[in-house]
């Protein structure tokens, strides 16, 4: 599979430094995810103001990105601006997926899919794995697309794995609430996800940061830790939270709604997602087929009813083995570790 993998020394160069390749591929990358931003807000006219909106966001939590910001921007030849808004993908795409967290005799296995409309078949071609060194909790890793710094799906060794889920909120999805939230210096959810890989020591911080940081759009987080008690989705709201755990063993499952009674008023079924049906399909494939591997966890999520045509990529991961495999559906499966590549 085109999986590329790069090394991100946060305690040293940054992105400075990385091949030619990158960059390249960077640039069709931002491109496009910035022509998908510009569909979702309604035009030229209505981008431009976005992103006057959302450039508070580079200010307010410069402290945090304002220097890989200005290397990505730098590397690429495109402006800051372009960088900010390229990196609200989530908040700007349609982004489905179906993930679990199991119970193994090696901990726990966090997979999912990641199904998203994209023009191209780029998400695919340009997939990347990005390793970041030197970190203030430690080193970790990331599926991602070069010019993101943000993280959808990441590991941390030793710590936990998280990942998110895209889901429609009644009340507070749409491009009027993000730009507020934005003005506001709510957290992007990528990069929120990003602060907990790097800050967050174990599990436990990783909950109690992501359940009630200010976020620019509603999600649904999943994260495990390196215990089997370790497994947890996160319902979010911008501003609210609710907790779904497991009894026992059991899997914890998410598709792209909510299931908590805090949130039940706010719930929308997409047309077309297949949200619910998939929650189905899911979990009766793990309650007749447990997985105990990354093997087998890609293949529960490839199962009838799961699976989708659009479904980019699975990656299955675990926080103890600091492990990830990553596979394009029909593909061969590549597993990375912060140390290597096996």
């Amino acid at each position: 599979m085109p999986l590329s993998i790069v090394d991100v020394a946060l305690d040293a160069n940054g992105w400075e430094g990385l091949p030619s390749s990158y960059w390249k591929a960077a640039r069709s990358m931002i491109e496009s995810f910035n022509e998908q931003g510009e569909s979702q807000v309604g035009g030229r006219v209505a981008w431009f103001a976005f992103r006057k909106a959302v450039g508070a966001l580079h200010t307010m939590l410069g402290d945090h990105w304002g220097d890989e910001v200005g290397q990505l921007a730098e590397g690429i030849g495109v402006s800051s601006s372009d960088i900010v808004t390229a990196n609200l993908a989530y908040e700007l795409g349609q982004v489905g997926c179906s993930t679990f967290g199991h119970a193994t005799s090696s901990g726990p296995i966090h997979a999912r899919n990641l199904d998203w409309a994209f023009p191209r078949g780029l998400l695919k071609k340009k997939l990347t794995c990005v390793r970041f060194r030197g970190a203030a909790a430690g080193d970790h890793m990331a599926i991602t697309w070069p010019g993101l710094f943000g993280v959808l799906t990441g590991v941390a060794p030793g710590r936990f794995s998280v990942s998110v889920n895209f889901v429609y909120h009644s009340s507070e999805t749409g491009v009027r609430s993000l730009a507020t939230a934005a003005m506001a210096g709510h957290w992007p959810v990528a990069w929120a996800v990003r602060k907990a890989l790097d800050d967050a020591g174990d599990f436990d911080e990783a909950v109690s940061f992501l359940k009630t940081a200010p976020l620019l759009a509603p999600v649904l987080f999943t994260v495990c830790g390196i215990d089997n008690d370790e497994r947890v989705i996160i319902e979010r709201s911008t501003r609210d939270h609710a907790l779904r755990r497991p009894s026992e063993d059991d899997p914890v499952c998410v598709t792209n709604h909510y299931l908590s009674r805090r949130f039940r008023e706010a719930i929308v079924y997409p047309a077309g997602w297949r949200t619910r049906e998939r929650f189905d399909a899911l979990t009766e494939r793990l309650a007749a087929r447990p997985p105990r591997a990354a093997v087998s966890a890609l293949n529960a999520l490839a199962s009838e009813g799961v699976l989708l045509p659009d479904t980019q990529h699975q990656v299955a991961m675990s926080a103890r083995s600091g492990t990830l495999s990553v596979r394009i559906p029909g593909e061969a499966t590549t597993r990375v570790r912060v140390t290597g590549v096996r």
